[in-house]
């Protein structure tokens, strides 16, 4: 059996390649890469970096969750884990208004995370598909 896609390269978005099954490849190395943002009141989401952005709240400071650096394609996956390191409660997070949350955010107790998955729909609005329903531990 031969597997044939089409294929459409997509104008500015360099090493990626969008399929008709609407799944990204992002070649290099970026899909599945996890990425540690710098923690504090403004958290930097640079997902041309990786889809996965792992937040470790050290303080607790409130964070709010940036726009991700790029609008990203359609389609694109992006998940952002929260972990809270910070011996305690954290800050309430709040998220840019990019990200569309299907309900409240619930932090994470100390010593555990939450994660939240988007879809991007390529023009810089991301739209949650799941999440976690209690903490993990870690």
């Amino acid at each position: 059996m031969k597997w044939q896609f089409p294929v459409q390269i997509v104008a500015g978005a360099v090493n990626r390649i969008v399929l008709a099954l609407n799944y990204v490849f992002q070649l290099g190395g970026i899909a599945g890469v996890i990425v540690l943002p710098t923690f504090g009141a403004a958290v930097v989401i640079d997902n041309t970096l990786g889809d996965i952005q792992r937040v470790i709240a050290n303080a607790a400071t409130a964070p709010t969750i940036g726009a991700p650096a790029s609008n990203g394609v359609d389609g694109q996956y992006l998940t952002i884990i929260i972990r809270n390191a910070s011996g305690g409660a954290m800050g309430a997070t709040t998220f840019n208004a990019a990200y569309h949350l299907a309900a409240a955010w619930v932090n994470p107790a100390n010593l555990t995370e939450r994660s939240v998955t988007f879809r991007g729909n390529g023009a810089g609005l991301w739209y949650e598909l799941y999440r976690n329903a209690t903490d993990v531990t870690t």
